[in-house]
């Protein structure tokens, strides 16, 4: 393909993610148009020794899909928390992208409330973390001080009964389904997979960390962004959601194909 020609499809790709992505059925032009967009951020990031590129169009498109969502079916309000006493992962770019949202006066309280958080979960899995009721590090009075840059889980975890909410994120309740509006589960799992995508043409890491320990991992390091965009693998064993490449499944791998074809 020409330089002509990239630019062209580039151009192309940017039309269709526009309002981006996310319905009750995921359209496989529409991700794939997204790897490719993000996977061109991944390296404008690497070469600016900055996640800002990739994460602020990835968090201000998630907004514009966010903008077609059913919203009187959504319970959520602010100071309505359940789910920030859950476990979390996230991919590398989003812990390093909510790092660079706080200010830096208000760094040593949080690096402090995330010591504390991993002393507490850091070293759980799902399972272990499912017993334990313990606030995400950056809620503050049921508020997170990282909203406008909280990672794309954090985004889509949306509900249409609170009641049940408070029911299932009991330490020790009962299995209980969270109704999640399709619309939600659909943005979900396509910026899921885009960022995946994007993260492995870069060659780095496509897993999703634990939050808490990949908030510390980051934290610990002041030139963590850098370091970790140079190559350096800052979140070396910090556990992860899942060791599988999501690309091994048959319908995601020929996705990853085509959209780099």
């Amino acid at each position: 393909m020409s330089r002509i020609d990239r630019r062209r499809r580039h151009k192309e790709d940017l039309r269709i993610v526009a309002r981006g992505i996310g319905a009750e059925v995921l359209v496989g032009a529409q991700v794939m148009a997204m790897m490719r967009v993000l996977h061109a951020l991944v390296l404008e990031s690497r070469d600016t020794g900055t996640v800002a590129p990739l994460m602020a169009f990835f968090t201000e498109n998630m907004r514009a899909a966010e903008r077609a969502a059913p919203r009187k079916a959504i319970a959520c309000r602010m100071g309505c928390a359940h789910c920030c006493h859950a476990w979390v992962s996230a991919r590398a770019p989003e812990v390093l992208f909510v790092k660079r949202s706080i200010p830096a006066r208000q760094r040593e309280g949080i690096r402090a409330s995330i010591e504390a958080a991993y002393a507490q979960t850091g070293t759980l899995d799902a399972a272990g973390r499912a017993a334990v009721q313990a606030p995400c590090p950056l809620l503050i009075d049921n508020v997170c001080q990282a909203y406008a840059a909280r990672p794309s889980v954090c985004r889509t975890a949306v509900s249409s009964d609170a009641a049940v909410c408070a029911r299932a994120f009991l330490p020790g309740a009962a299995e209980e389904g969270i109704p999640t509006p399709d619309f939600y589960i659909g943005m979900r799992r396509g910026y899921s997979l885009a960022l995946a995508a994007a993260l492995k043409k870069a060659d780095y890491p496509a897993f999703s960390y634990e939050y808490n320990a990949a908030l510390r991992a980051a934290f610990d390091r002041p030139d963590a962004e850098a370091a970790w965009l140079a190559g350096e693998d800052l979140f070396a064993g910090v556990a992860v959601e899942s060791a599988r490449d999501p690309f091994d499944l048959p319908r995601n791998g020929r996705l990853y194909a085509e959209a780099f074809a």
